[in-house]
Formats: structure tokens, C-alpha cells, sequence
């Protein structure tokens, strides 16, 4: 098993051994702020020729996790909640950034005849906002392995999906951002979205702001609808693929991709029923 997964990883590294073109729209229709700059091409490269590095992250991630929790038994955890607020409320407020510019892009094209298929399958009207926050949706799932180091020092039970959602997370985009795909921007705009919601709740709660009895609940749902959408969008552009019509994906992304998205359905699914069964009021 080991040697097939070495085998498919170094396939991986030899057929894409560089980034695919993806050429910006010319004139543009959105322009950058100062800070939305980025060599696409250098990055997806770098992604190319170092594809181990998320591997290795991974290993120290959860090297570290583990090694903490078990550190911190029979310690008091540590109070951060104000810094707990600022964390959710930064988090919200980049997340709802890359939201708002993924869908002023994305929303456009899919108003148009056969909007579906072209945001999914064809390389069009990208501009430099886009790819800069594609860039960042990528880059910052390193950055939101600070959430299970918060929780493993404050002592809140560290559930299998944190850590294993965390995994995957680093490991994915890395691995197909290279490709230059259109999907990206509905995988990206709608994680965007849910991490912008459940940040929110998160820092509401945070500042003891009284919230809605399901307020957890829906953020739960959300996570099931993301990881829904997901695995649609994979399984039309595999389709695609395989019917042998236009569509700018491989078949590598569709494997990188589609695992995840499902075992993550699995998994938030199962946390949501948990979730609504213990919503329900208990009858004596």
C-alpha cells in the first residue's frame, strides 16, 4: 500500500511538472487593492516541486497535537478567551474577504447560458482578486492549524474530524492547485463562506453575545451542504471527463479531490445527526 501510494505520488510529480495556464482577463473587471498581489505561477510551481511539503506538515501537525494533549493532562488549560475572540473575529473577517471576491467572479458566469458547465469546465474571465484569494484559501488552511492547537490548550475535547479535516485540508489544495482549475472557485467560495459563519459564531459566542438555541446546528448543516455541493462538482466534471467533452480538469484533481469531499460528507453527516439528536427534548 505504501509503495502504490509512493508510486502515485511521484506520477503525480513527473505528469505535472508545471503549473497549467490560466491567462488573465484582459481588460480586467476587477482590480486588486494593493495587497491583492501574488505570483500565481511561482506558487503553483513551488507546489510542483516541493509536493511533499504538506506531507511532512501533516506529520509534524499532528506529532505536535498529540504530543500536547498528552502534556497537558493534569494541567489547567489555559485561558485565552479574549485572544480566542480576536483569533474567530480576524478569521471571519478574512474568510467573508475571500468569499465576497470568489463570488463576484464566480456569480457572474454562472448567470450565463450554460453557466453551470462553464464555471466548472472552462478557463474564462479570471482575474487577479480571484486568484489571489485562491492563492490564500490554499495557504491559509496552514494558518488554521492554530484552531486545534486553541483547542488542545484550552481542553476542549479534540473530536477525530478536527484533526483529520485539518489533514486534509493541507494536503489538497496543495496538490491541485497547480492545475489551474475553475471548480476551485466554488470549492473555495463556499468553504469561504461556512468558515465566514462558523467563525462568526464562534466569536459571538466568544464575547457572550446571546445566540439562537441552533445556531451551532446550522453551522453544522453547512458543513454538510459544503461538502455536498463538493462532491456534485466532482462528480459532474468527472463525468465530463469521461464522456470525453471540454472540461479544464485531470483526472489527478478528481482523485485528490473527491475522497476527501466524500469521507467529510461522511463524517459531518454523522456529526449532525448527533447534533440533532441531542437538540431534541428528552421525554420522560
Amino acid at each position: 500500500m505504501v509503495r502504490d501510494l509512493t508510486s502515485f505520488l511521484y506520477n503525480y510529480n513527473a505528469t505535472y511538472d508545471r503549473a497549467k495556464d490560466w491567462i488573465y482577463e484582459n481588460p480586467p473587471k476587477h482590480f486588486p487593492f494593493f495587497f491583492e498581489v501574488a505570483d500565481l505561477v511561482w506558487w503553483q510551481n513551488v507546489m510542483v516541486d516541493y509536493w511533499q511539503f504538506p506531507f511532512v506538515v501533516c506529520v509534524v501537525y499532528l506529532t505536535t497535537v498529540f504530543g500536547m494533549e498528552g502534556w497537558m493532562r493534569g494541567r489547567t488549560p489555559f485561558k485565552l478567551k479574549r485572544f480566542l475572540v480576536c483569533w474567530n473575529v480576524t478569521m471571519a473577517l478574512l474568510n467573508l474577504f475571500g468569499f465576497v471576491r470568489q463570488m463576484q467572479e464566480l456569480v457572474p458566469i454562472l448567470a450565463k447560458p450554460d453557466g453551470f458547465h462553464r464555471s466548472l469546465c472552462i478557463r474564462e474571465e479570471l482575474n487577479l482578486p480571484t486568484a489571489f484569494w485562491g492563492l490564500f484559501f490554499c495557504l491559509s488552511k496552514y494558518l488554521f492549524l492554530g484552531d486545534t492547537i486553541l483547542i488542545v490548550l484550552t481542553k476542549k475535547p479534540l473530536l477525530f474530524i478536527y484533526w483529520y479535516h485539518h489533514a486534509i485540508a493541507i494536503i489538497v489544495p496543495w496538490m491541485i492547485f497547480p492545475d489551474s482549475e475553475p471548480i476551485c472557485r466554488h470549492i473555495g467560495g463556499s468553504n469561504f463562506f461556512v468558515l465566514f459563519c462558523m467563525y462568526s459564531y464562534f466569536a459571538l459566542k466568544g464575547m457572550h453575545i446571546k445566540l439562537p438555541r441552533r445556531a451551532g446546528l446550522v453551522i453544522a448543516i453547512l458543513h454538510v451542504l459544503e461538502m455536498m455541493l463538493g462532491a456534485v462538482v466532482q462528480v459532474y466534471t468527472a463525468r465530463e471527463i469521461i464522456k470525453g467533452r471540454d472540461c479544464a480538469r485531470t483526472m489527478n484533481s478528481v482523485k485528490w479531490s473527491l475522497i476527501p469531499h466524500v469521507s467529510l460528507l461522511f463524517f459531518f453527516g454523522h456529526l449532525l445527526l448527533k447534533s440533532i439528536h441531542k437538540s431534541k427534548p428528552k421525554t420522560l
